[in-house]
This record gives C-alpha cells, sequence and structure tokens, in this order.
C-alpha cells in the first residue's frame, strides 16, 4: 500500500488502522524512515497536523507501533513464524507510481521518492526504485473543487471555516453560510463522522437563527430549546421568499420556481419499505439498499413509470 505523503496525511480513521493491524495472519510493517515525521517533511508540516489533530495522532500510534517491529521489511514472511503470520501488507509512504511496467500484463511498477520542501512545496526528489507488482490497484481518492462565490482553501481543498460558520478573507464569519461534510474538513471520516459534523454545523445555524448565545448564555444543548424570535425576511432581499399568509412551507415556492419537486416523507417511506421488502427476499438483513437511481425511483414514485 503506498501513499504519496507522510503518514500524518493519510486519511485513515484510527479505528481503520487498528482494524488493518487485527486481520488474522497478516503482519503489517512500515518502514521506519517513512514513518519519521521529519524525514521527508522539511517544512514540519506532519509535526503540526499531529499537534492539532487527534485522528492524526491516533493514527501515528499505530503506525509508529508497526515501524518499530522487529521485521525485516525486505524479507519474505515466513509461513508457521513464532507471531503465526504468513502473509505481510507493507505500507509504503513518500513515495508516487512514475510508470507501470510489463506488456501483456503487470510485472512491476516504478516508484519516484516524494518530499515536501522547507517552503512547503510537495514534489519528486528524483529518487527511484522498482517494486515487482502483478497487479496495481489505484485509489481514486476524493478531492473538494471550488464553488463559484464561496471562500476556497486551494491548499486543504476546504472551504475554510469555524465549526461549520464560513470564514471569509478577514476571518469572520459570513452570514447565512454554512458547510459540512467532506467540504468542510477535508475527506475523512464514515457515516457516523458525517453525522456528529453535520449536528455541529445545524448547532451553529441554529444559534445564529436565534439570534446568537448571548455573553454568558449556555450553549444550546440541541435544536428546538430556544424559542426564535419573530423575524419576518426583509422584504428586499430576492433571495428570501416572503412569509406565507396561509401557513404555506416558504421554501416550496422557491424549489417550485427552479423545477424541483422535492422527496417527501412519505416517497421516501415506499423506498424504506422497498429496501426492506428486498432484504427480507435476499435474506439479508433488516434493509438492503437499491442499487439504482432507476430502482429508487421507480420504489419512491411508481405511478410516475
Amino acid at each position: 500500500m503506498i501513499g504519496r505523503r507522510g503518514p500524518a496525511y493519510a486519511k485513515f480513521t484510527t479505528k481503520e488502522l487498528r482494524e488493518l493491524g487485527e486481520l488474522p495472519g497478516v503482519e503489517v510493517v512500515v518502514h521506519a524512515d517513512e514513518a519519521d515525521l521529519n524525514a521527508f517533511d522539511l517544512a514540519g508540516e506532519g509535526v503540526t497536523l499531529v499537534e492539532s489533530d487527534r485522528r492524526v495522532r491516533g493514527n501515528l500510534v499505530a503506525i509508529t507501533k508497526w515501524a518499530q517491529g522487529t521485521a525485516d521489511p525486505s524479507a519474505e514472511p515466513a509461513t508457521g513464524s513464532p507471531s503465526g503470520h504468513s502473509r505481510r501488507l507493507t505500507v509504503r509512504f513518500w513515495l508516487r507510481p512514475t510508470e507501470i511496467l510489463g506488456t501483456e500484463r503487470v510485472e512491476g511498477i516504478t516508484l519516484e521518492r516524494t518530499a515536501i520542501s522547507a517552503d512547503g512545496k510537495f514534489g519528486g526528489t528524483g529518487e527511484f526504485e522498482t517494486l515487482d507488482a502483478q497487479m496495481v490497484l489505484r485509489s481514486v481518492g476524493y478531492q473538494s473543487v471550488p464553488l463559484p462565490g464561496v471562500p476556497f482553501d486551494t491548499r486543504g481543498s476546504v472551504v475554510p471555516n469555524a465549526q461549520g460558520r464560513v470564514l471569509g478573507e478577514d476571518g469572520a464569519p459570513l452570514p447565512g453560510e454554512y458547510v459540512a461534510g467532506w467540504l468542510k474538513r477535508g475527506p475523512t471520516g464514515v457515516i457516523g463522522t458525517n453525522k456528529s459534523d453535520a449536528a455541529e454545523t445545524v448547532r451553529c445555524l441554529l444559534e445564529d437563527l436565534a439570534g446568537g448565545p448571548g455573553e454568558g448564555d449556555v450553549p444550546l444543548p440541541r435544536a428546538g430549546l430556544l424559542r426564535y424570535p419573530d423575524r419576518p425576511p426583509p422584504a428586499a432581499d430576492p433571495l428570501v421568499p416572503a412569509a406565507p399568509a396561509d401557513g404555506e412551507w416558504p421554501l416550496a415556492g422557491v424549489l417550485a420556481g427552479r423545477g424541483i419537486v422535492p422527496v417527501s416523507y412519505a416517497e421516501w417511506l415506499r423506498i424504506e419499505t422497498a429496501e426492506a421488502d428486498l432484504a427480507k427476499e435476499l435474506g439479508r438483513g433488516e434493509r438492503v439498499k437499491l442499487h439504482n437511481a432507476e430502482a429508487i425511483w421507480s420504489a419512491c414514485r411508481p405511478s410516475a413509470e
């Protein structure tokens, strides 16, 4: 397993690394020099990440443990060894692929050593090595892209924010702009991580909607515990619809004007029922996800067919 940057930049969750080290019969090996935060990072950015990010610190515990193992990374794993490991996973850092070797099939891959210079620039060092290989799997990865009119940190590929509040160039929150998920913090974490991340953003949004906590106020413990002041939207703002007299959902008119028909709660329940029926049919737990958009829409709006 090869990463272009060092261990501090790896997007593993700590739980993923722990489970990786618990694979039966598999020894995980990391080269000691590549686990060294300062070996190929002259700008010291990895050290800064470790100091500021608990996830990175947790990851380094596992990676350092593997790097301090007694195994020789160049030696073949021995079946029946005292540790009981018959296979080996070698995790390499600070390498990038430059060429896949072979004609009819993969025979090897050429890798270039990478590094971060003292001025923070990432690139190759001109030092190459060849790794024998029979198969190469490319990790596509994920990188957010800028949105028109929204601040963007090109280095981290995220929207600059404080707890989900989008920050302007002066570092102050921009009114009415919020961000969540990978665009907020980068491509890390699992579904549960995104849920807590979104909850943090929504708490900030609710605080702002309620006028924000005053000096000495207790932070909002959960949604719905504050009475929101009656503040009708300014008539001069064309992006905010006027409050309807008949109690109609204000956003419905905005979506209708854009030709968008939102999925209702009743329609979502049809999807949930279809997934539960599929799970029962296949004998696979409580729910099996519908496999494509056509199946989802057929369950959601059968009359549209």
